[in-house]
């Protein structure tokens, strides 16, 4: 009985392996937050992803960058966390990119996520790497439900009907973070953790540098800011510290106020893609020069 089990189990392994590689491929559907971000992270592991110039780094702020706007991009922004787990997969995947943008809002945030452990897990790492299907993203439910959705009801059931019509973008992403720092306390003096954090960071960016990678630092707009404030935010006085930009570029802060978020934190839709587009100016303007 368990041989027939075990048989049939492994029958239906491989029926899918054939369906989810050969019949449709590139189907792949987050079931939460935390699997959005694995995606990514496995995407830009396991893929064909060594000629990619250019690479975003940083938290859910800057998740909101279309790269398909953009030339030559990937974005290993990931909700919840901050950009040294973005830093920690290009470092483990050993290529590098001519230019890493590193997004300061939350440049020094203490995580207690378990995003490397399920990346890196001993057992399904060398699995995903070898095998599509071991994959986020790619598990037989997520493959039935998109096909059963585009085949059959999306067809005969009217497009405004709202189940529908949800952008999965925006249902993985709307959450809330807290305040990159407490203004209150922090200028000079860090806890232990951020002072962790901070050589961490420290040392994924001078492997960059040590490998000739650009790091090119940059903020994404935000309603928390105080814009009638004459003192910048915490973040930015404490990413200018510890890279100070006659050392580092970084972009210039549109104007102050200039766009909305979905939350006070997340930019909307219209206005990711606004802040896209100039976000593209700077960088087009920085390649003109030989940056």
């Amino acid at each position: 009985m368990i041989k027939k089990a075990l048989i049939g189990s492994l029958i239906l392994l491989f029926t899918y392996a054939l369906v989810r590689d050969v019949y449709k491929p590139n189907i792949t559907i987050p079931q939460a937050q935390w699997q959005d971000n694995q995606i990514a992270a496995q995407s830009y592991l396991y893929n064909n992803t060594d000629n990619i110039e250019n690479i975003i780094v940083g938290s859910s702020m800057a998740f909101w960058i279309h790269t398909d706007s953009l030339n030559n991009f990937y974005n290993l922004a990931f909700g919840g966390e901050s950009p040294k787990e973005g830093l920690n997969v290009i470092k483990r995947k050993g290529v590098y990119p001519k230019r890493v943008f590193i997004e300061i809002n939350l440049i020094v945030r203490e995580n207690e996520t378990d995003f490397y452990d399920i990346l890196y897990n001993p057992i399904m790492y060398p699995l995903r790497k070898k095998t599509t299907i071991f994959r986020d993203g790619k598990q037989p439910l997520t493959l039935a439900t998109a096909l059963l959705e585009s085949r059959v009801l999306r067809p005969i059931i009217p497009s405004n009907i709202p189940f529908f019509n949800i952008k999965r973008k925006e249902a993985v992403k709307t959450i809330k973070i807290d305040e990159p720092i407490n203004n209150k306390k922090r200028s000079s003096h860090f806890s232990d953790n951020n002072n962790q954090v901070i050589e961490l960071l420290k040392e994924y960016i001078d492997d960059l540098k040590e490998h000739g990678t650009e790091v090119i630092f940059f903020e994404m707009p935000s309603e928390s800011i105080d814009c009638n404030s004459k003192k910048e935010p915490q973040y930015r006085t404490t990413a200018k510290t510890l890279f100070p930009p006659e050392e580092y570029i970084y972009i210039p802060n549109p104007e102050c106020g200039s766009y909305k978020t979905s939350d006070g934190i997340h930019l909307r839709g219209d206005e990711a893609l606004r802040y896209t587009r100039y976000f593209r100016r700077q960088v087009d303007s920085l390649i003109n020069i030989g940056k």
